[in-house]
């Protein structure tokens, strides 16, 4: 992201965007001018920050990430247990749904799922659930959780067998123990 990237104009952009695709819209039918319309700001301020429409919902998708995660994270950090870590992020997911469904470079994917793996690996090594010496493979561990909660079939399975959302969560925590030896 350049210096442009955190103006007020161009938050205020990141976050029309947002607020359009909330209310499910298609990105691919999203106008400069509608956005520029829901920022409050003149198409022509617009391309000031921006030099296309689709630098415009790359950005506003990485801004919205970034706060997700972000917002996760600060969650995950209140969160005692690595249950109650897990929990917040199959939270998140379930949120995120739509958002998920985007369709997002798998960099950005990547980056979220890298930063909420990162601090389950921390919290599973600090209860003493996993060896620091085994890092990677506890990443691996979190990364195909994460994916299997974002995924939508996995959502669709949920939904179709009728499962609580406290159920799969306990499947969930004790699908990682097992992964990492636990149970």
């Amino acid at each position: 992201m350049n210096s442009k990237d955190n103006y007020p104009k161009a938050i205020a952009v990141y976050e029309a965007v947002l607020r359009l695709l909330q209310d499910k819209r298609d990105l691919s039918a999203l106008t400069v001018s509608e956005i520029a319309k829901e920022a409050g700001v003149g198409k022509g301020t617009t391309y000031e920050y921006f030099s296309s429409k689709e630098e415009i919902i790359e950005k506003s998708l990485m801004y919205g990430y970034d706060h997700l995660i972000g917002e996760a994270l600060k969650h995950m950090d209140r969160a005692e247990t690595l249950k109650e870590k897990l929990e917040t992020v199959a939270a998140m997911a379930k949120c995120s749904e739509h958002a998920c469904a985007l369709v997002i470079s798998e960099e950005l994917r990547l980056k979220c799922m890298d930063s909420l793996a990162e601090a389950l690996k921390e919290a599973a090594c600090e209860e003493g659930l996993a060896k620091p010496e085994e890092k990677e493979y506890v990443k691996w561990v979190f990364m195909t959780a994460i994916q299997g909660m974002i995924g939508p079939v996995h959502r669709k399975m949920i939904e179709e067998s009728h499962m609580s959302e406290e159920t799969y969560l306990e499947y969930l925590y004790q699908m990682v123990l097992r992964s990492l030896g636990k149970k």
